[in-house]
């Protein structure tokens, strides 16, 4: 999503990548400018913002040399002269301070339920506070009159909340406030309300008490008119001040714990996270092979914006406990009762179900994370029917049905960059360890596959044995039973096989079969003709069944025709060599097709180049595009 923000920093974002802005100064004449997208700044108005009176000597001359690095950077766009001043022609929306606004507006215009989700949509937007690290007279009273105008759209908000009904909802939210604002009247009257409300009416009438105390103590004057008349209409129990009718509705807090240690994949999370807190339009989805941390990708976007969700984070693992996926119909009767429905008003059927589900989120800002999706039929039940819902979904599968259906951006997460495996492993055994040892930590990189889950566990499994070097544990993964050893002794789910065995079981047996005969190709990139000698097959049978792997993420397509998997799965691709018969016969198609001299057959098996005997060699991975981590 491309844009420029202004609350929490000063950033460009375009086309899903920042744009290097130069050092504050450079960037307070860019915020400058986008605070009047599209409209021209004389140059001494633009100096007073950008320096105030403590403009340089050549002012004007370094405004021009601080525009031409800008635009340098946007690669000659950006701020352009015009007239006697500057501007920057872009769209006013394009800029998250100027969207703020536009989104307040069109909120008060709007009835209560579309104008709750807009005024979320706004508060979303706050990344921190605005034009953060500049300090210029301009810039604080711009950054004063941001947090007003904030302040009173969240009064505006709880409003219209109230007349929806939201009042167990909105008790947290409002004792925070007057607490951080105990002068504010508004704020002493919507919390007398909730407490009255929802049962409180000694509670309501108490904090009246205490404001008037405040306020008297502080300022020498007594409650205005309006908290008055709400005060009195407490004590004489004014009929008018019973609660609307409206459904109920249950704050669900279900993200699980974070994974500690959390590395790698700065700019990804930067970039998900800002789609989600604005509400996604359409699903995003994480998907890539087992292992690579998609699971813990998505815990982490889940705690990064949930304070642009304050309806409640939803976490649902959709593989349940056994071999088969989850029903959506059971699902989404568990989702009903969490948001607080009765279970004797929830509908039989999928559809009345998923209707009912719909309804229930309309013009509420909710976190839906639907994790280890087998396919998109599970999943399109489950989908909201409102914008302010984001749905944040990991799978083994690319999902690309919901590409189709519901338009969903899919990202594959790759393995490990280097860098990135060295930073997890300095997170397990210690920092010192690995600089103390760093061709031991890139050997143990090497060795498991710059994959996230084989990483964590070789490096808790070190941990777990003091005065075991990298060294010792590099040199037992050059071992026999690579894989056996990947795995957390008595925990059977902290094993890299075992998360192999689950992505493996989904495979149909031709696609099983060709996943097996993969690792007797002896380099790393394979392709469809290659494949297709192994099979004794024509190239559409062998770019279906490769297709059918890329989908389960065992394999990779790296460009065209061309494809790989990391060498873990070469590992166990091996192991399953014993199954597939005629072995040799497929190996000599596969020489004859590459050219390459046929690899002698061990006379036993050997667990390291698999019972197959075919040679499994370690390489690093291509630079990730979208970076990693566990």
């Amino acid at each position: 999503m491309s844009g420029f923000r202004l609350f929490g920093g000063i950033e460009a974002d375009i086309g899903g990548g920042l744009v290097q802005l130069g050092p504050l100064r450079q960037r307070t004449v860019l915020a400058a400018l986008l605070m009047d997208a599209g409209r021209t700044v004389p140059i001494d108005e633009l100096a007073d913002r950008v320096w105030g009176d403590r403009q340089p000597q050549r002012a004007r001359e370094t405004l021009y040399s601080y525009v031409s690095r800008l635009r340098r950077a946007f690669r000659g766009a950006g701020p352009e002269r015009r007239g006697g001043g500057y501007a920057v022609a872009v769209g006013e929306l394009a800029v998250d301070v100027r969207l703020f606004r536009d989104l307040l507006r069109r909120a008060r215009a709007a009835d209560d339920e579309t104008a709750v989700v807009l005024f979320r949509e706004a508060f979303a937007l706050w990344q921190g506070e605005p034009f953060a690290g500049v300090d210029t007279p301009w810039f604080n009273a711009a950054r004063e009159g941001l947090v007003l105008e904030r302040e009173v759209a969240e009064s505006d908000c709880v409003e219209r909340r109230l007349r929806l009904g939201e009042h167990a909802a909105l008790l947290p939210l409002l004792s925070e406030r007057s607490a951080a604002r105990p002068l504010d009247e508004r704020i002493a009257g919507q919390y007398m309300l909730v407490l009255h409300r929802t049962g409180r009416q000694a509670d309501a009438l108490a904090h009246y008490l205490r404001v008037r105390a405040t306020l008297a103590e502080e300022l020498g004057i007594d409650p205005g008119h309006e908290l008055r008349g709400l005060h009195a209409a407490m004590l004489t129990g004014e009929p008018l001040l019973a609660a609307p009718v409206g459904s109920d509705w249950t704050v669900q807090r279900q993200l699980p714990m974070g994974v500690p240690g959390f590395v790698g994949r700065t700019g990804l999370v930067r970039r998900l996270a800002s789609e989600l807190a604005v509400g996604a339009d359409a699903p995003v989805v994480l998907w890539g092979s087992p292992g690579v941390g998609k699971s813990a990708l998505a815990v982490q976007l889940g705690h990064r914006v949930r304070e642009a969700f304050p309806d409640g984070q939803w976490y649902v693992r959709l593989s349940g406990n056994s071999a088969r996926p989850r029903d959506p119909g059971e699902v989404l009767a568990a989702l009903l009762r969490a948001s607080g429905q009765r279970p004797g008003d929830i509908p039989e059927l999928l559809d009345d179900r998923a209707a009912a589900f719909r309804s229930r989120l309309a013009g509420r800002r909710v976190l839906l994370v639907l994790d280890e999706a087998a396919d998109a039929e599970q999943v399109r039940p489950l989908l909201p029917g409102t914008q302010g819902v984001a749905v944040l979904v990991t799978s083994r599968s690319d999902l690309r049905g919901l590409v189709a259906s519901h338009a969903a951006r899919t990202t594959f997460l790759e393995v490990f960059a280097p860098a990135e495996a060295r930073q997890l492993l300095a997170d397990a055994v210690g920092a010192r360890q690995v600089e103390d040892e760093p061709a031991a930590a890139d050997r143990v990189a090497e060795l498991c596959a710059y994959l996230p889950l084989a990483l964590r566990i070789a490096g808790v499994n070190l941990a777990a044995r003091p005065g075991r070097s990298l060294g010792d544990c590099a040199r037992e993964l050059a071992g026999d039973g690579r894989l056996a050893k990947l795995s957390v002794p008595g925990d059977p789910h902290a094993a890299v096989r075992t998360a192999f065995d689950r992505s493996h079981a989904t495979l149909a047996p031709d696609a099983a079969r060709l996943f097996a005969l993969l690792a007797l190709h002896p380099g790393p990139d394979f392709t469809v003709e290659a494949t297709a000698a192994l099979l004794d097959a024509p190239v559409g049978v062998a770019s279906r069944l490769l297709d059918a792997l890329v989908t389960a993420a065992l394999v990779q397509r790296t460009a065209g025709n061309q494809f790989r998997f990391h060498d873990l799965l070469r590992l166990y691709a091996a192991e399953h060599c014993d199954a597939v018969p005629d072995l040799d016969a497929a190996r000599r198609r596969l020489c004859g097709a590459t050219g390459v001299s046929q690899p002698s057959m061990p006379r036993r098996p050997s667990t390291a180049a698999g019972t197959c005997g075919c040679a499994v060699r370690v390489r690093r991975p291509h630079a990730s595009t979208a970076g990693i981590s566990s």
